[in-house]
């Protein structure tokens, strides 16, 4: 099946939920966090098969929570050299062949940093784009 990337944009307004991992993390509450926005002309499906598989490849825990929305929770330990983080992204089909996925980072520290947090909302965006890019490809032929 073809997809296609959409543009991301800056979206201010996040849904409130909170939910626990399963090994005890801390608590996540998402109200009123910045967050990125991918829109992906695949069918919600087939997305959320590829983002769990991305995400496990980059070395994050998964668990998925469907309600609603869709909701795919992934969790990366930190060590000597980076935090440990949290990563929340809601999917939504906006219609039968796109799905738009909104991706909210957490980093737990005692601080707010919330650059570094943006930092990693667009780098995670960047990598469903790229994802999804050879599909496209190949769809169009280039």
């Amino acid at each position: 099946m073809a997809c296609e990337a959409g543009t991301s944009h800056r979206n201010p307004l996040v849904n409130h939920y909170s939910i626990r991992l399963p090994d005890n993390s801390p608590h996540l509450n998402c109200l009123n966090m910045a967050m990125e926005t991918a829109l992906l002309g695949c069918a919600l499906p087939l997305v959320i098969q590829k983002l769990q598989e991305m995400l496990i490849l980059k070395g994050f825990r998964v668990q998925t929570v469907t309600d609603r929305t869709t909701i795919i929770l992934a969790y990366q330990d930190g060590n000597w050299f980076r935090k440990p983080k949290q990563v929340v992204l809601e999917l939504s089909p906006v219609d039968d062949a796109i799905t738009r996925v909104d991706v909210t980072a957490i980093i737990e520290t005692k601080k707010k940093d919330p650059e570094a947090e943006e930092v990693i909302e667009e780098r995670i965006v960047s990598a469903i784009y790229q994802n999804f890019k050879p599909t496209i490809e190949t769809r169009y032929g280039i």
